[in-house]
């Protein structure tokens, strides 16, 4: 069967010395693996097949497999300013893991990846602020998956704190996790720095091109705290391998 979407180019990896496995996060079927043979070839009709490219593919589904073989693909818009800066380009990056690591195969999200576009056309235009665009982004996945993070609680905290402790289990602040002390599996945190937390605390789900300034310490830290605190809600192993970029 031939199928066609409109999909956003997450991850691409080696298959073998002509072919490459693309990971796409697609408008009609949500993610998708998709192998492009001869995609190494010199005379391969398969490009844009890199993270962050905006595409328009057809390609034959499998019944068998979840793996699908690539028959067409074009370049539906050229996000092209993104690769050119650092900062931009590491934020698309991590949003990029981030979707990769959060969505189930197969399954369909479109109001997502209507998202996904806009916030790869905010990163093009604002490269001064990638770093807040990107988290802004991961408050939109929480939200999507069902987890409304607020961090408005901060505000009633003194100032002169180092740090606050924020429950994994409902994002609130350490305090609340005495209301589930009869399980262990209730007691874990992370550590957040108060420093940065009262810069995002205004963050929410819904409005997702505000502009904050960041430094690479405060938007690693964040970055981090949304790949823990999903790990604790989906039950998976999630690491970024987009921060080690970052001095």
């Amino acid at each position: 069967m031939i199928l066609e979407t409109e999909a956003i180019v997450l991850r691409v990896r080696k298959y073998s010395d002509t072919s490459k496995i693309v990971v796409m996060f697609s408008k009609e079927f949500g993610k998708i693996s998709i192998l492009a043979k001869g995609a190494f070839s010199a005379k391969s009709k398969f490009s844009g097949l890199e993270p962050l490219s905006y595409v328009s593919i057809s390609f034959y589904k499998k019944s068998s497999s979840d793996l699908h073989l690539l028959k067409s693909i074009e370049i539906v818009k050229l996000f092209n300013k993104i690769t050119k800066n650092y900062d931009t380009l590491v934020s698309g990056l991590v949003v990029a893991e981030m979707v990769n690591a959060t969505q189930k195969e197969n399954f369909e999200n479109s109001e997502l990846f209507l998202h996904f576009v806009f916030f790869l056309q905010l990163l093009n235009e604002n490269a001064e602020f990638g770093f807040s665009l990107c988290i802004n982004f991961l408050f939109y996945i929480a939200g999507n998956l069902g987890y409304l993070l607020d961090f408005n609680f901060v505000n009633a905290h003194q100032q002169n704190i180092n740090e606050i402790k924020i429950s994994l289990y409902d994002a609130a602040s350490i305090h609340s996790i005495d209301t589930y002390s009869n399980s262990n599996n209730y007691q874990k945190y992370f550590s957040f720095r108060f420093t940065t937390i009262r810069k995002i605390s205004d963050f929410d789900c819904v409005n997702i091109d505000k502009r904050i300034e960041l430094t690479n310490s405060e938007f690693s830290e964040i970055v981090i705290f949304f790949s823990i605190f999903f790990e604790f809600h989906l039950d998976k192993k999630i690491q970024i391998k987009t921060l080690d970029l970052l001095c």
